[in-house]
């Protein structure tokens, strides 16, 4: 058996290292958008400023609840889906196979049996892994599934532009915003390794409204006129448009 040299070996992975290294530059963001503010967070005049640069307004009347950890945070928006009415709206990074994925999915089948409408984005990338069944299981029931941003060969500068959004809204009634995925690492209450701390927030009130907009802005909201096939099924799904 043909053996290559040790020199040539070396080189090869020299190469390969560079080429991976420039791959990594290119897809970067050129953009990095650094804000320096000459109000300090303390300052009476910081919330309309911190409201004009981000382009929202500030709200009142809103009701906030912290989750902490899967076993507060899975429970409620479960509770959310299975109360919905008319729209469900979910975006995620994450959606593995596993315990959590399973009741997500039962959720939103059983909510678009019953009339609701069901809309889901999940990332090309982080979602890649998601079980067949799953997918499978919500365009049987109707939800409309979409893929943020799949993977295609010439795109090698936005291969790196993910969605980490983590936004579930009920009815415009209920937003639940965080850092968790549907996946069992965030299952339980943080008791072991296995089992990731993470922090979840109930939002009712005006801005639910605000939440609701971060699912109809342009990189989020893609037009049903395109379709990807997504990682593992062999037809192609269409896109979903907010609106």
């Amino acid at each position: 058996m043909w053996l290559p040299r040790p020199r040539n070996l070396i080189l090869a992975l020299v190469a390969a290292g560079v080429l991976l290294a420039l791959g990594l530059v290119i897809a970067q963001d050129q953009e990095t958008l650094r804000v320096r503010t000459p109000l300090a967070a303390s300052e009476p005049l910081f919330p309309d400023y911190l409201a004009r640069l981000v382009g929202r307004a500030i709200t009142n009347g809103d009701d906030y609840v912290v989750l902490r950890n899967g076993d507060e945070a899975f429970a409620a928006m479960l509770a959310a889906i299975d109360s919905a009415q008319q729209r469900i709206s979910f975006e995620t990074y994450v959606y593995k196979e596993g315990q959590v994925a399973d009741a997500f999915t039962r959720a939103l089948v059983a909510a678009a049996r019953r009339g609701v409408t069901v809309q889901v984005v999940l990332d090309a990338v982080g979602a890649g892994g998601s079980e067949r069944a799953d997918m499978k299981a919500l365009e049987d029931a109707g939800c409309q599934v979409g893929w943020f941003n799949p993977i295609r060969h010439s795109m090698l500068e936005e291969i790196n532009y993910r969605t980490h959004r983590k936004i579930l809204v009920v009815d415009g009634k209920v937003a639940h915003v965080g850092g968790l995925g549907v996946a069992d690492y965030w299952m339980g209450d943080a008791d072991s390794k296995d089992h990731w701390r993470d922090t979840q927030f109930e939002v009712r009130g005006p801005a639910v409204d605000l939440v609701r907009g971060r699912l109809q802005r342009p990189e989020a909201a893609v037009s049903a006129d395109h379709r990807c096939r997504p990682p593992h099924l062999g037809h192609p799904i269409p896109l979903l448009h907010y609106g």
